[in-house]
């Protein structure tokens, strides 16, 4: 339950996060010296769920399992700490 919730937490993450990117650069790369450049988020996502999908789905998996891994240890560090204290 919590891998998946950290899943989740990243997968919402990237995507927004690349959004934000295609707006931006759609903005950035539309405008001139007469016309402000079109900025739209809606564009981002769904260039997020029809082009890009996996690959953020995969990041995000990759970072969810980096994330459990890591508060296994430190767990595991904290019990150890406290074992070795008592004696």
């Amino acid at each position: 339950m919590v891998f998946g919730l950290f899943w989740g937490i990243e997968l919402l993450g990237a995507i927004f996060d690349y959004a934000i990117i295609v707006g931006v650069s759609a903005w950035y790369f539309t405008s001139d010296r007469d016309t402000r450049g079109s900025f739209s988020l809606f564009r981002g996502f769904w260039w997020a769920f029809r082009y890009n999908f996996g690959s953020l789905a995969f990041g995000s998996f990759l970072l969810a399992l980096i994330w459990t891994i890591r508060i296994i240890f430190e767990y595991v560090d904290k019990k150890l700490k406290k074992v070795s204290e008592n004696n």
